[in-house]
């Protein structure tokens, strides 16, 4: 698999699982646990005989961690496996087929090889990833040419570059995750629109009739799809 995604062995309600574990008395409390955390990726749900304290959250690290240590970042996977079906397809006899393959791959013998000479140099430490990556590159320039090989010397350490400025912003505190934002529809706004102050009025669209103004500020008027006089 390309992907893999590991999750905590989590008892959804209505499920025989639940049942057992509420018989029991093993399910966590909303006060204890909050629904909003059910999603089995960070800690149990319920408290395990065996597993305490946390352990579980660590377990799941562990997990990602060695898998990424052993297969490799998950696009060079995808990659890899892209390569596999073009090798096995490309002279398919289906004109369709060979189209398809072909449409996919674009691209793969120019960035494909720049990001697999990067990769290779990237895991100089780590002889597995470092093979694999060295594999990967050589069936890339096997299949897509001289191009592909100049392209892996000369923008390869571009990208190298851009890894490892990426890996220092990333040390230094920057993230991906996106700002927090409030916002209310106008029920919640009735209620509690002092107690949060940033809060936006959410927007969205009712269905109504046609040519009918919107009631509050908080509405936008449907538009008529002149396809469908009826929208």
């Amino acid at each position: 698999a390309d992907f893999h995604q590991f999750m905590l062995y989590s008892p959804s309600p209505g499920t025989p699982f639940y049942h057992d574990l509420d018989d029991r008395g093993l399910l966590k409390t909303e006060k204890e646990f909050p629904w909003a955390d059910w999603h089995g990726q960070r800690a149990f749900s319920w408290s395990h005989p065996h597993i305490k304290d946390g352990q579980e959250t660590e377990f799941i690290v562990q997990a990602f961690r060695r898998d990424f240590e052993v297969n490799g970042p998950s696009v060079l996977r995808a990659m890899r496996t892209l390569l596999g079906g073009w090798k096995r397809y490309k002279d398919h006899p289906e004109p369709r087929i060979r189209r398809r393959f072909a449409r996919e791959v674009k691209g793969l013998g120019k960035l494909g090889a720049a990001v697999a000479a990067a990769s290779k140099e990237y895991y100089q430490d780590n002889p597995v990833l470092c093979a694999k990556m060295s594999k990967l590159l050589d069936d890339l320039c096997d299949q897509f040419g001289d191009r592909a090989r100049r392209v892996a010397e000369v923008a390869g350490p571009y990208v190298l570059e851009g890894i490892r400025a990426e890996e220092k912003q990333l040390a230094e505190g920057w993230t991906y995750e996106p700002p927090t934002f409030y916002d209310f529809n106008d029920a919640r706004r009735r209620h509690d629109a002092e107690g949060r102050p940033h809060a936006a009025l959410c927007r969205y669209v009712t269905c109504g009739p046609s040519g009918a103004e919107p009631e509050d500020a908080g509405l936008l008027p449907l538009q008529k799809d002149p396809a469908n006089r009826e929208a």
